[in-house]
């Protein structure tokens, strides 16, 4: 999308040190947040679809990742983050990237939410045209159904 122009404006408050500001490249959908990482030491800011985990106390950019992510789905019970970008998910823990699924959809999912210890939703499929149901352990990352499923 272009450096080395106005981006994602955030000032960042770490406990104990004074605040400064980051400028976050955008990526390409319309959303955005900024939330803790599980670790409780850095941040996680996501620029219209673009992600970043920011090192809070060193005031740098540890990792990027996205660029179309949609979607973010906190499981508080696991200390567990995970992002969608339409067609797979990423997850992440204390420690860092927990898992990346395999690709759940064509192209889109819908009525995506936490329900126990998977994540729930509807994956979309050309053949057909409908939506097929999927599950995601919010642990292991192992997916069961959605539109993309492939034989074994």
């Amino acid at each position: 999308m272009g450096t080395y122009q106005e981006g994602m404006v955030v000032k960042f408050y770490p406990d104990g040190q004074p605040a400064w500001v980051g400028n976050f490249q955008r990526g390409m959908t319309g959303f955005s947040d900024v939330i803790e990482h599980p670790s409780g030491t850095h941040a996680i800011v996501v620029a219209k679809g673009q992600g970043y985990v920011v090192d809070l106390a060193n005031r740098q950019m540890i990792e990027c990742f996205g660029g179309i992510i949609d979607s973010m789905f906190r499981v508080p019970a696991e200390n567990v983050i995970i992002f969608g970008d339409g067609t797979n998910f990423l997850a992440y823990s204390s420690t860092g990237i927990l898992w990346r699924s395999r690709r759940v959809s064509w192209d889109g999912v819908r009525s995506v939410t936490i329900k126990g210890n998977e994540l729930v939703g509807e994956a979309w499929t050309p053949m057909g045209e409908s939506w097929k149901p999927f599950a995601i352990d919010v642990i292991s990352g192992v997916v069961r159904g959605g539109s993309y499923d492939l034989p074994e």
